[in-house]
């Protein structure tokens, strides 16, 4: 199968479904369209979270759609290999005989050919984007940093296609497609880099700070681990830790012992964490010393960005652990204490706090109530746990961008998320 063959189909058939509303599903309604050949919407086995709309055209249930199909809806299945069956059996079901399933090298293909243009909105959708670094590294193992370069192409595009609101509006119901920009942890570029080029497009953007490091020169303890085995000279070959041995004699080796020390340090209470640490740091021969690329923004730097119109500051913890590994007291203690901290600087309440990590592990419904209870009242996740609608502003999902370099990426990664 080519992806003309999919063309072909498409416009054999007055109407024409995608089986399918996910990352497949999009990059074929992209194409399709880009080639002169819609589709008329969008088929799934159940309605996920109330979602109605995917780029610009209805989505509806297999039932609702069932009657259309049997009286001659094309539909094309756009879904990741494993799941082929199991939609092909639904269609059976409903006695769908006329279908196309797309496989995936076609799909690949697709998303090759699309130039991505245009930029289709989801009314009433509000996506938060989540930033780290705006800065250029020469080691980004974590790929968390995005060059000013590309930072600045990624706000001129928002600028151009979409409202970009404040993060108070994620409480406010639109008909309309927003963008809300956020960023974690806090580090120094945020300030140096970031927050010109937001003020040049006039962009609001939340900065959710962890106050451990305000004002000195550590490094956040995963660029610690970093520095200690990816840019230290003297770091051994082969080192023992924790009771694991690592071979060190190539980058990748070394990349991947990070990624396995920084998952065992990420379960652990700070202060057994800062005793593994300065254990790494005394077996690998490593100084301590914390680079200035990596440094936390200063006291002064905290209150400049909070002046800034278009910036709203909020809490982030003290010493950026996974809160859900840590007892109530201290949870307590992380959320009420870094909300003191930042408010004593800036002079004023803040009332927006996110999650370390933010996956579904770091974070549960005691730590939810603790940071309530603190007096936050919209409280960001990476990856949302909590589905009940009365959680909407305590685990709110956000999408992390990395370094898109090019306006073609940027505008792919806004339709395919």
């Amino acid at each position: 199968m080519l992806s003309n063959d999919v063309i072909e189909y498409v416009k054999g058939h007055d109407v024409v479904y995608c089986y399918g509303a996910g990352r497949f599903g999009k990059i074929a309604r992209v194409f399709l369209s880009e080639n002169g050949c819609p589709i008329d919407g969008f088929v799934v086995s159940k309605i996920e979270n109330g979602q109605r709309e995917c780029l610009e055209l209805p989505i509806y249930e297999i039932s609702e759609a069932a009657e259309n199909i049997k009286s001659g809806a094309g539909i094309i299945i756009c879904v990741n290999q494993t799941l082929v069956d199991i939609f092909v059996n639904h269609l059976k079901e409903i006695e769908a005989k006329d279908y196309l399933i797309v496989d995936e090298n076609v799909i690949a293909q697709m998303d090759q050919m699309n130039s991505y243009d245009k930029v289709f909105h989801q009314k009433g959708r509000t996506r938060t984007l989540l930033y780290h670094r705006i800065q250029k590294l020469e080691k980004d193992i974590w790929g968390i940093a995005c060059s000013p370069q590309s930072f600045e192409l990624q706000m001129k595009i928002l600028k151009e296609h979409f409202e970009v609101v404040p993060i108070d509006d994620i409480i406010v119901c639109t008909d309309k497609d927003r963008i809300i920009i956020s960023f974690d942890d806090g580090y120094k570029d945020n300030y140096e880099n970031a927050l010109p080029i937001l003020e040049k497009y006039n962009i609001p953007a939340v900065i959710y700070v962890s106050t451990g490091n305000i004002g000195s020169d550590k490094e956040f303890w995963w660029d610690e681990i970093e520095r200690i085995i990816c840019s230290n000279e003297k770091c051994p070959d082969n080192i023992l830790f924790m009771g694991d041995e690592y071979a060190l004699t190539d980058m990748g080796l070394k990349v991947g012992a990070c990624y396995k020390i920084r998952e065992n340090l990420l379960r652990m209470l700070p202060e057994e964490r800062d005793e593994q640490l300065s254990i790494l740091r005394e077996i690998t021969l490593d100084d301590g010393a914390g680079r200035m690329d990596n440094k936390s923004i200063s006291a002064n730097e905290l209150k400049m960005l909070d002046k800034a119109a278009v910036i709203t500051i909020g809490g982030h913890t003290v010493s950026h652990s996974r809160l859900s590994a840590e007892p109530e007291e201290m949870q307590r203690w992380e959320i009420e204490e870094s909300k003191h901290v930042i408010e004593n600087y800036i002079g004023h309440v803040i009332t927006t706090f996110s999650f370390p990590f933010g996956g579904i592990e770091d974070y549960d419904e005691k730590t939810i109530s603790v940071a309530r209870e603190a007096g936050y009242e919209i409280i960001a996740a990476v990856t949302r746990k909590y589905y009940d609608p009365k959680m909407d502003e305590y685990n709110f999902g956000r999408i992390c961008v990395q370094n898109i370099e090019s306006a073609r990426d940027f505008k792919r990664f806004l339709s395919l998320n």
